[in-house]
């Protein structure tokens, strides 16, 4: 689902996402991303997508008109195929949170912390919408045994 927006009112937040092999620089082809936005207290809008053949997925959200408590930013997961025979065999190998300028509430945010840069969609500002594009390198052996205990619920993460 490429539309997250779900119907919810405000200035398009258009994100391109490309998935590249940390070792190989190749693209990350067929992984699944989950995303999910919190857009105010009750308000969350999800979806999820696979990478195409250049290792790319984009998602039309939401940018939130105004900064609030545990609010607006991106939360990631990528979840590769495995090696074990099935369509649904998929292991998580990376989880993350994308921040956004000028609206990421959280506290604590590190350094290093993926802050999006946005780019105006139209014009000078951001008030006709935001665009962003960001390159995660993903460790491909990654196993989610590796990130933490497969099948806890992740108080960030998106339910399989």
């Amino acid at each position: 689902m490429r539309n997250i927006s779900q119907g919810v009112e405000g200035l398009p937040l258009i994100l391109r996402l490309s998935l590249v092999d940390a070792m190989t620089s190749e693209p990350v082809i067929g992984a699944l991303v989950r995303i999910q936005q919190r857009v105010d207290g009750d308000t969350r809008l999800g979806g999820s997508q696979s990478t195409d053949s250049h290792g790319i997925v984009r998602f039309t959200s939401v940018y939130p008109d105004r900064s609030a408590p545990g609010t607006s930013c991106l939360t990631l997961n990528v979840f590769i195929p495995g090696d074990e025979a099935g369509a649904q065999s998929h292991h998580e190998a990376w989880a993350g949170t994308l921040h956004l300028p000028g609206r990421c509430s959280c506290g604590g945010i590190a350094d290093d912390a993926a802050q999006l840069i946005l780019l105006p969609i139209a014009g000078e500002n951001l008030e006709d919408g935001a665009f962003a594009c960001q390159t995660l390198g993903i460790d491909t052996f990654a196993v989610s045994s590796q990130l933490g205990l497969e099948g806890y619920a992740k108080s960030a993460g998106v339910a399989l």
